[in-house]
Formats: structure tokens, C-alpha cells, sequence
């Protein structure tokens, strides 16, 4: 029995499934705990968890799900330490984490897929600047594919003005097929109208 994140921009980010006798099993969002959070990046080499997440940043999947509730302790060595009965009848929904070791994009805005593009890392998070150095359609689908969207239908940026979160503070060259906008070529530097622009996106899908 394994543990991973799956549908998220990297190993340490995503819905929670457990492999089980060769079947990927998603897991209850219910009852989900804190420690399970921290259990899980620590067995994945993630660190601890990251921020509280929006629940709708991941895909909910369409596999099966676990029979049982996850319920670790904060000393367990396994995962499958963590198997309790699950005794809740509520509608199933697939829990998602972020652990403070990982780089995640994050869109927001009224629906899922569009929105302000931000960039969250362990505790902080940022804004992506909309220059022209760095948001361009290319890099624009790479986000609505990262965030498994579709495609760019509209980009554009907004003045950066009174906004509490700082820049982030790298510049990307993304390809037509880079599958996120951390598989972009960094920029040595940013242009000189870094700091000015958020970016933002509306994307053709729609994660329910």
C-alpha cells in the first residue's frame, strides 16, 4: 500500500490516492485531518503541509475510493497505519493537499478556471506578473493546462495597485506543449515592467 498526489503540478501537490493490490484509491475528504496532512508530505519527502487549500484546486477525480477513512497518528511510519472504518454518510468528495516543499499555481477569481494567477510556495503566496516578458499565450495555456482547464481563451493583466502579496519574483519562456508553467525556461532576468501587472486568465474547462 502507497501513498501519492496525483492531478497537481507535482509529486508534492494534488488529490490523495492510495495504490492498493494495483488499483489507484481516492480518499475521503471527510474526516480528514491536519496530522493525516502532515503524514502524508512526510512519507513523500514533502515536509509538513502547506497552507489551507480551496478544496475545487484539484480535480476530484473519477475513480473509486477507499473503503476506509484515513486517521493517523502524528508518530505513523506508514499509511497503512492510518485505516479506520469510515462511519460517515455524507456525499463523497476526494481530499486534496499542498505540502510546504511545493510550488503550486493557484487562479483567483469567480469560477475555477479563471482569474488573478498567483503562485503559492510553502507558506507564502505571490502574484504572477503580467508582463510582456512573461505572460503570453504560450504561458497562458501552459497555466489553464496545469490547472487541468483546457486552453487559454483570454488573457490579460490587471495594474498592480495596494495588492498585499508581493511578485513573484522569476520570468518564464514557455513552448506551445510545456504542460505547466514550472516546465518553462526561467528567464535569467525579468523585464523592467516586472513589478507593474498581475496576469490573468480565463481558461476554456471548468474543474467541478
Amino acid at each position: 500500500m502507497k501513498v501519492r498526489l496525483v492531478d497537481g503540478p507535482g509529486r508534492c501537490a494534488g488529490r490523495v490516492e492510495i495504490e492498493q493490490e494495483g488499483q489507484s484509491l481516492r480518499v475521503y475528504q471527510q474526516g480528514w485531518t491536519d496530522t493525516n496532512s502532515d503524514v502524508v508530505c512526510g512519507l513523500l519527502d514533502c515536509g509538513e503541509r502547506g497552507n489551507p487549500i480551496k478544496l475545487d484546486r484539484f480535480s476530484q477525480g473519477s475513480g473509486q475510493f477507499l473503503p476506509d477513512t484515513l486517521r493517523c497518528e502524528k508518530d505513523a511510519k506508514h499509511i497503512s497505519e492510518c485505516l479506520t472504518k469510515n462511519q460517515d454518510s455524507a456525499p463523497a468528495k476526494a481530499m486534496g493537499i499542498t505540502c510546504e516543499e511545493h510550488t503550486v499555481v493557484f487562479l483567483k477569481g469567480n469560477r475555477s478556471c479563471s482569474g488573478l494567477v498567483g503562485i503559492e510556495q510553502g507558506s507564502k503566496t505571490y502574484w504572477l506578473s503580467g508582463s510582456n516578458g512573461t505572460w503570453n499565450q504560450e504561458s497562458a495555456d501552459a497555466v489553464c493546462r496545469q490547472m487541468h482547464c483546457g486552453k487559454a481563451q483570454q488573457r490579460s493583466f490587471i495594474p498592480r495597485r495596494n495588492t498585499p502579496k508581493p511578485l513573484w519574483n522569476e520570468s518564464y519562456r514557455c513552448s506551445p506543449n510545456s504542460e505547466s508553467l514550472f516546465h518553462c525556461e526561467r528567464s535569467k532576468a525579468p523585464p523592467s515592467n516586472h513589478t507593474q501587472t498581475i496576469a490573468t486568465v480565463t481558461c476554456s474547462g471548468n474543474v467541478d
